[in-house]
């Protein structure tokens, strides 16, 4: 009796052994013993935030116009609440991902203030820009300090912020451009311009003292 012979007596018929390596047989056509799958983890549930109970609660709105209308009326009501006065909605419509309302102050000289609004009706924006508006906005203000500064324009400003702020203003985003700061220390270069009051306006040899309107600055400029 061979080697081999006698290790296969010793070894139940249910097992191949190779190299001292003992596997279970399969049958030819036989499936493989099906293996327990691991246990699949439990879903976690997100905790409902305020936003979505009120969601919940709140009663389904039939269509676009009539959230426009209960958005447009509730900002209405809480800028009436905060004014004390009586507040009118003129307009409450959906663009796009917002809402824009517009309402009317009762107060006198007040224009009407447009508010935007976030699709889920949950944050008002004041002062939302257009952005078509703004880049024409920003363009000609650029083109009028440019004018100003190739004709040589000053304004000459006392560092005190709200002279400094107030006609600055007129003069759009770009001020830097012919504004001078007066310096009560060291070199003034108000003094070497014979400059002793501000707000003063220079162009040339002509002066005006006192704050001015863009309007005024344009009729004198030519610059627009």
């Amino acid at each position: 009796m061979s080697h081999a012979q006698v290790r296969h007596r010793h070894v139940p018929a249910a097992l191949v052994c190779l190299a001292g390596l003992c596997l279970p047989t399969i049958a030819i056509g036989q499936a493989p013993p099906p293996t327990a799958a691991p246990p699949a983890p439990a879903a976690e549930v997100p905790a409902l935030t305020p936003a979505m109970k009120a969601a919940i609660a709140a009663p389904a709105v039939a269509n676009t116009e009539d959230l426009s209308a209960i958005i447009g009326a509730r900002l209405a009501r809480l800028h009436s609440l905060a004014s004390q006065s009586p507040v009118e909605l003129l307009s409450s419509l959906k663009v796009g991902a917002v809402y824009k309302v517009v309402l009317q102050m009762t107060r006198p000289k007040v224009r009407p203030e447009l508010l935007v609004v976030s699709g889920n009706g949950e944050f008002i924006m004041q002062g939302a820009l257009n952005l078509k508006q703004e880049l024409r906005q920003v363009k000609a203000d650029r083109r009028f300090a440019r004018c100003l500064a190739q004709k040589g324009f000053k304004i000459y400003l006392a560092a005190r912020r709200g002279e400094f702020t107030k006609q600055s203003r007129e003069l759009g985003r770009f001020p830097e451009k012919v504004i001078v700061v007066c310096q009560p220390k060291g070199q003034d270069p108000c003094k070497a311009a014979g400059v002793d009051k501000t707000p003063m306006l220079v162009l040339g040899k002509r002066r005006f003292e006192g704050q001015r309107s863009r309007r005024f600055i344009e009729a004198l400029t030519g610059c627009r």
